[in-house]
């Protein structure tokens, strides 16, 4: 395992979505970008004032076209492109009638800036090309409440401009309602379309039992999945819900202990994926438990059958211990699922789901907080825990079997350490990681030449010029073109595209 050198920061580093560019904040209210694998700046931005977030625009599928970064702040949003160093552009918050700015991000091309007001009152779409901006109102919540249909384009929107909730479908660009379905829910969670962009699943708040509700790309109601209706107990509903990649499983974590998997193609269960308080397995399927050696030193030793892992309520003295599924993942080849139950928090579950049988279990010194696998490599994953004095990596490869730990080089400065995957092609992983204060790159099987990055200056960019003023008050821009709904009819391929012209109306 190789790590390289510090990269001192101000906050926490950016990945580009391509994770080609990182975008590492400095003191002075600059940001450095820089090549993934390398410290040397490609451009230096002199952003001008401290921000909240700092978001990237979404990967395009030229390899000429330019990236784009914005940072968010309360009162307004600015944009710069990585390639014209002329041009930039910043959003003001208005009055601020409508709260101030809770979030903002790129939309689905590297022209649009959403930005959602505080207490989800409005998302406002802005177009970097015309300066115009087009509100959606009554947003169902601050997360989950809307998504991009791959491929095509088109916005789902969950709203609740009265007493029910409302699923809308606007056509890429102007942003015209094209599809208004009520849905069968009392306070919908979220939704979330599938990777193919055939499917649209909308999930019903746990306390009010399961109820699951799944839509076709043109925003038809297919079947709703309510859980085990004839069972004498009431049982709490949906916790988490997760596409597999491949879009063949939906896999719906509840509070149950319990993970149920649906079959795309019918959504009806096929297999539940139960978490005993004991595990035991067979001779050939490990529990691995991670184990303190010496003072800074960890390692793996299978435990035997039957074991049972630590559990919330004799590590924590709160009295309402979280349970239920709180994470559940699918690898890249849709062949493997993590999964973490709240009541049992250091232990992670790798099942098969070409035999939805318990492939290994790993169970970890301290609580687990995040579970992610590799983005293109099968069966790599990465186990990021709760804080410790000392950080620590945790990786398990399938094709390898015995997990690995190794010590960070530094300790923690302020609490927010943090590691994720750097997606790319060369056949040796990487990873990045920091804690709000540095930066570092980590090859946990040797480092690739290809990764080591462009060491090239490029111009620096100390003032900002040719500044796009988007003030809040302009008229929405509506094209009411018919080409709207284009692209949203594949699920059925027999519907009719009058039919659903019929429904379409003007955004509100």
């Amino acid at each position: 395992m190789e790590f390289s050198s510090a990269i001192e920061s101000s906050a926490p580093a950016c990945l580009s979505d391509d994770c080609k560019y990182i975008a590492i904040p400095k003191s002075g209210e600059r940001i450095d970008i820089c090549l993934t694998g390398s410290s040397k700046p490609v451009r230096t931005i002199q952003v001008g004032v401290a921000g909240n977030a700092i978001k990237w625009s979404p990967e395009s599928n030229s390899p000429t076209d330019s990236r784009r970064i914005l940072i968010q702040g309360r009162d307004n949003v600015r944009a710069w492109d990585l390639d014209d160093t002329q041009w930039s552009a910043k959003i003001t918050n208005g009055t601020g009638g409508m709260g101030k700015i809770a979030s903002a991000e790129f939309g689905r091309t590297k022209d649009e800036i959403l930005i959602l007001n505080d207490f989800g009152s409005k998302l406002t779409v802005w177009s970097l090309v015309s300066g115009r901006h087009v509100e959606i109102r009554d947003s169902k919540s601050l997360v989950n409440f809307y998504a991009f249909r791959p491929n095509s384009g088109h916005l789902a929107f969950l709203s609740r401009p009265a007493a029910v909730d409302l699923l809308t479908i606007h056509a890429p660009e102007s942003y015209n309602v094209v599809r208004t379905a009520t849905t069968s829910t009392t306070d919908a969670q979220g939704l979330k379309w599938s990777p193919d962009g055939r499917w649209i699943a909308i999930w019903d708040a746990s306390a009010l039992g399961t109820n699951v509700q799944i839509y076709t790309a043109d925003g038809n109601l297919f079947r709703p999945y309510l859980g085990n209706q004839g069972g004498e107990d009431f049982e709490l509903g949906i916790l988490t819900l997760v596409w597999s990649p491949d879009s063949q499983h939906l896999l719906l974590g509840g509070h149950c202990r319990r993970v149920t998997i649906l079959k795309s193609r019918t959504f009806t269960p096929m297999m539940h994926l139960d978490h005993a308080a004991i595990i035991n397995l067979g001779e050939d399927k490990p529990i691995w438990q991670e184990q303190l050696t010496g003072p800074l030193t960890r390692s793996y030793t299978i435990v035997t059958s039957p074991f049972s892992p630590p559990t919330s309520l004799t590590a924590s003295t709160d009295q309402d211990p979280k349970h239920g599924i709180s994470l559940v993942t699918v690898d890249a080849s849709s062949t493997l699922v993590v999964t973490k139950d709240d009541l049992a928090p250091t232990t992670a579950w790798i099942w098969d789901l070409a035999s939805f049988q318990v492939k290994c279990v790993l169970v970890q010194h301290s609580p687990i907080k995040r579970l992610s696998w590799h983005p293109s490599i099968p069966g790599l994953l990465l186990i990021v825990v709760e804080k410790e004095n000392v950080p620590y990596i945790h990786l398990w490869d399938s094709t390898k079997g015995e997990p690995v730990v190794a010590q960070m080089p530094f300790r923690y400065s302020n609490g927010k350490f943090d590691i994720q995957w750097i997606k790319s092609q060369h056949p040796k992983p990487s990873l990045l990681c920091h804690d709000g204060q540095r930066s570092m790159y980590i090859w946990p099987w040797g480092k690739s030449n290809e990764l080591e990055g462009d060491d090239t200056v490029a111009g620096i960019d100390d003032s900002v010029d040719s500044v796009f003023e988007a003030l809040v008050g302009r008229s929405s821009q509506n094209t009411g073109d018919d080409s709207d709904t284009e692209g949203l009819e594949d699920t059925f391929s027999g519907k009719s595209k009058r039919t659903l012209l019929s429904s379409a109306e003007s955004t509100r």
